[in-house]
């Protein structure tokens, strides 16, 4: 986020930051698609699997992709009301 303003500044990143900064311009790239909504769930895994080895290889950082167990399982005794994004 720092080099779209300027490298002081300190931009948290955020869910939708990384759709659009990261995810997006890979997925334009990769699949020549515009929208999210169109990709199948291999298409989002493909494009999960450029941007992770990107992001590992550059900056030492990975993240597992969630299952639907992982999901449910990390809710804990979360209240419904916190699990809302």
């Amino acid at each position: 986020m720092r080099k779209t303003l300027k490298p002081e500044v300190a931009i948290p990143w955020s869910g939708k930051t990384i759709k659009e900064f990261l995810y997006r311009p890979i997925m334009k790239a990769q699949l020549g698609a515009e929208s999210t909504t169109k990709l199948s769930s291999k298409d989002i895994d493909r494009v999960y699997d450029t941007l992770n080895r990107h992001l590992g290889e550059k900056f030492g950082i990975t993240v597992a992709w969630p299952s639907e167990d992982e999901v449910y399982y990390n809710r804990g005794d979360k209240s419904e009301e916190d699990t809302h994004i």
